[in-house]
């Protein structure tokens, strides 16, 4: 009789094929050298290695696995500061591949660290997650390969050298108290797609309202604070999410860009205090973008919603507004014949009164129920609405109405956020 430890390793890594938890399939690679041999052919097959999440087993069990598998590892996630170095240390003997790190980072072992970190060559993604400990980011500069760098809870110093990362194509930082210049702070990375700053100020130089700055620039989320000229035309950009603080208006950050946004922006969020006073203003600028497909925005008023209007809009969520009226929910589904989803469980005003004016609305628009519109509306406001509620009209499957129950679909800056637009953000 053959011994199974006879056999070709690559014969005995089909076993693992039937062994679903990552601790038997450990077990079995630790009873005989030539099935630590086989559960390393078995990873590059399976792929079952290349995204790992530290917690998931003790750090001595990963030691054993990365050893025999660490080269077919291509993301590795930590969120424990306690076991953080030694995921790092792991990453850094047994995965040369590396591509994504995601790591809480703290100022006690960042010197022990952050020559590791800087020795992962092939590393493109970078996640760090502080607690606002002191933590120098100078070395950053040695991962020449780094596209992708995610920035948390840094002192506002402490963020300052990532300007020197020219190579990057996505930057994000939150939680860091700092208002940064949009522009000194971007201004060498011209490889960037996308940009997520919480507090920034728009001041560009004149010259850069007329050339593009980031060509490739795709999404651009920013917190505006303070607007000292408009923005230049960026000629890729299909995602701009804005909250404004104070009374900035969404026309002096675009200024005389809206009419070329008007044929390219594809997704707008736009999220303003209750303070604001620019309600108008912005509408209209929002009118102008006739290619905007999707649509999030909060604190609206009735004369608000009389501006948007679109055919090619087909996406609509409206947070935190409570003085929209069902008639100016039914203004917008006249004047946006193709919108397909409509979320106002922030409306507090909407009721299901508005469903049977609303069916029949949408039998004009030519609306069919193999694509219907899809309604999202507050429990408290509409009760308990099944399709058709409120009204005998035969056009009911035109319509379907979902109830959300999130109360705080009416606070927009605690609001979790809808869903990213990712078929707007593709490789063109």
């Amino acid at each position: 009789m053959v011994n199974i430890v006879d056999l070709a390793p690559k014969m005995i890594s089909t076993i693992f094929e039937y062994l679903e938890q990552t601790k038997d399939r450990q077990c079995l690679a630790k009873s005989h050298p030539v099935f630590k041999e086989a559960i390393a052919i078995y990873a590059v097959e399976s792929k079952c290695y290349e995204k790992i999440q530290i917690e998931s087993l003790p750090i001595e069990d990963w030691s054993f696995i990365l050893s025999a598998c660490g080269s077919t590892v291509l993301h590795i996630a930590c969120y424990s500061a306690e076991i953080a170095s030694a995921a790092v240390k792991l990453a850094s003997e047994y995965c040369p591949n590396l591509k994504e790190l995601i790591i809480p980072i703290r100022h006690e072992y960042w010197n022990e660290v952050k020559p590791l970190l800087v020795g992962l060559e092939n590393l493109k993604g970078l996640i760090l997650r502080n607690d606002y400990t002191p933590i120098d980011l100078t070395a950053l500069v040695k991962l020449p390969g780094l596209i992708t760098l995610l920035l948390f809870a840094f002192n506002p110093k402490d963020v300052l050298p990532v300007v020197n990362l020219l190579q990057l194509k996505n930057i994000c930082i939150r939680n860091v108290d700092i208002v940064l210049n949009i522009y000194e702070f971007c201004r060498g990375m011209a490889q960037l797609e996308s940009i997520e700053l919480e507090k920034v100020h728009i001041n560009f130089p004149a010259t850069f309202t007329r050339d593009p700055l980031w060509s490739k620039l795709r999404y651009l989320k920013i917190g505006v604070v303070r607007v000292s000229s408009e923005m230049p035309y960026l000629p890729k950009l299909k995602i701009l999410y804005i909250k404004c603080h104070s009374d900035i208006e969404l026309g002096k950050i675009l200024g005389r860009s809206v009419t070329r946004y008007s044929n390219t922006l594809l997704a707008l969020r736009l999220y303003c205090t209750d303070k604001c006073s620019s309600h108008e203003n912005n509408a209209k600028t929002i009118g102008q973008l006739k290619a905007l497909k999707s649509l999030v925005f909060s604190n609206l008023n009735n004369t608000y919603l009389h501006f948007i209007k679109s055919d090619q809009l087909q996406k609509v969520i409206i947070l935190s507004s409570n003085k929209i009226t069902n008639s100016s929910i039914l203004g917008l589904l006249r004047g946006c014949k193709n919108l397909r989803y409509l979320d106002v469980s922030g409306c507090r005003r909407a009721n299901k009164n508005v469903v049977g004016p609303l069916i029949n609305i949408l039998k004009k628009n030519n609306v069919q129920p193999e694509n219907p519109l899809v309604l999202t509306v507050h429990l408290k406001s509409f009760g308990d609405v099944n399709q058709g509620t409120g009204t005998s009209n035969p056009y009911y499957n035109l319509l379907v109405v979902k109830i959300c129950e999130n109360f705080i679909r009416e606070r927009p800056f605690t609001v979790p956020d809808p869903l990213f637009e990712t078929e707007y953000f593709v490789h063109e």
